[in-house]
């Protein structure tokens, strides 16, 4: 299929095959995808451990918060 529409575009004027410079400009396009792509990642994961620390010490807060309330009405019973 792609040789009929090569073909087709040289009836009408089209040069065949592709220009010199597209390895490199391919190579360069790929290259600067490439690194969006990582960069993007990058501040995913940069975001993603902030959350996780954030919601540990969350837990460890609510952690803390029930144990002072325990000792706090277990000290109160005592008396």
């Amino acid at each position: 299929i792609a040789q009929f529409y090569s073909q087709l575009g040289a009836l009408d004027g089209d040069p065949l095959g592709v220009p010199g410079y597209f390895t490199p400009l391919l190579f360069l396009v790929f290259t600067i995808t490439f690194l969006l792509i990582i960069y993007a990642l990058s501040w995913l994961g940069i975001s993603l451990a902030y959350q996780f620390g954030s919601y540990k010490v969350q837990d460890e807060e609510k952690k803390r918060m029930k144990e002072s309330q325990k000792m706090a009405t277990t000290e109160i019973e005592k008396y």
